[in-house]
């Protein structure tokens, strides 16, 4: 896989992130629930730590592939 296809695909998960990042909703110190883009009624659990930085999503990227997701990231760019 060409370099510039990875560079692009991760642009676009930042971008998303940077969108959903406004939405979030922190239900306790240890989690946020982050809106899904495409369904209304759905939502992502992120685990965060200590410092607020995000360790765990329950989303398909984070759960599949054991993937910085754009849910964590999301939360990360709050800080």
């Amino acid at each position: 896989m060409p370099s510039g296809y990875q560079r692009t695909w991760g642009a676009t998960r930042e971008a998303r992130a940077a969108r959903i990042k406004g939405a979030l909703r922190y239900v306790s110190s240890t989690e946020v629930i982050v809106p899904s883009q495409r369904n209304a009624t759905k939502t992502y659990s992120v685990t965060v730590d200590g410092d607020g930085r995000a360790t765990g999503c329950n989303g398909p990227d984070r759960e599949w592939r054991h993937a910085y997701c754009k849910h964590m990231r999301a939360v990360d760019m709050r800080l």
